[in-house]
Formats: C-alpha cells, sequence, structure tokens
C-alpha cells in the first residue's frame, strides 16, 4: 500500500476517488497475481507474532498503517473537495472502512484462493465499496454515535 500511494501523484489531483479507486484495485490484482506477495501477507497477517524481538517491526508497520491512513483520508478530503464524495463525508470513517475491507478481503482470498477469481472480481468489489460511501457517507457515523461502547452496555446491563 504504501509504493501504491507513493505512485498516486499528480493523478490524485485531477480524479482523487478514481486514483483511490486504481490503488485498491492494484492492492487486490497485485495479491491475486504476486504469489511472493500472497506469502508475505500471508506470514504478516496468520503466522507473525510480534513479541518484544519484533518491537521495531510492529513500529514500522504501525508507523506505516498510520503514514498510509493519512494519505487515504487526504484523497478522500480531496474527492469531497472535488465534489466527487458528499460535503458531509466522514473521511476518517470511510478510510477506516477502506481499510477494514481490503485486510478482510485479502485475508479471506488468502486463507481460499480458490473461492473466487480476485484479480477478476478486484474491480467491483472496490466499486461496490466506493458507491456506497458516495450514496450513504454518513450511514456509519449516524450508527456509531447512536450506540454506547462495548465497556458501557457490559456494565449497564450487569447493574
Amino acid at each position: 500500500m504504501e509504493t501504491m500511494l507513493g505512485c498516486a501523484g499528480a493523478g490524485a489531483a485531477r480524479d482523487p476517488l478514481g486514483t483511490l479507486r486504481e490503488m485498491a484495485v492494484m492492492g487486490l490484482t497485485r495479491l491475486a497475481r504476486d504469489a511472493r506477495t500472497q506469502a508475505v501477507f500471508d506470514v504478516d497477517v496468520h503466522k507473525c507474532e510480534f513479541t518484544a524481538d519484533l518491537a521495531p517491526v510492529a513500529v514500522r508497520q504501525r508507523v506505516a498503517d498510520e503514514g498510509c491512513r493519512r494519505q487515504v483520508v487526504q484523497l478522500l478530503d480531496q474527492a469531497v473537495a472535488r465534489g466527487q464524495l458528499p460535503s458531509d463525508a466522514d473521511t476518517a470513517l470511510a478510510a477506516a472502512l477502506l481499510k477494514a475491507f481490503m485486510v478482510g478481503v485479502m485475508h479471506e482470498w488468502v486463507q481460499n484462493p480458490v473461492a473466487y477469481d480476485l484479480e477478476r472480481t478486484a474491480p467491483v468489489l472496490i466499486d461496490t465499496l466506493l458507491a456506497g460511501l458516495v450514496a450513504h457517507p454518513r450511514a456509519a457515523r449516524a450508527v456509531t454515535q447512536g450506540a454506547a461502547p462495548r465497556a458501557a452496555r457490559s456494565n449497564s446491563a450487569a447493574t
């Protein structure tokens, strides 16, 4: 993702949502095509335990994740400014949704790559997610603002 965001360049200013789409599709396509990428993802997500010895790796990953998140939020903010997303879009929440979606799809596909053709379906998956952001940019915010934190619900139920 870091590499793809680095390649976004000037195209992002003209078409930020298109740039984000292209990067997301490219990420899924790369996973589908590249055995090394699959192996790295599998080890990172499924087989790596971040012990004290690997603390520097975990820190680097968190820093990289935060940098990517900021860049995705920036692209989404630009999409709002250009009218590609509604003005009330919650871009921080949209970035979290995009990350969760991507990681979830990648995780599920790596676990069972014969389930479907990820390379062929990647554009449809991403287009569907982005269409949801365009259609309901604040739906998730409205739901989360009305819900009490899990710990608070558990404590109130116990009393």
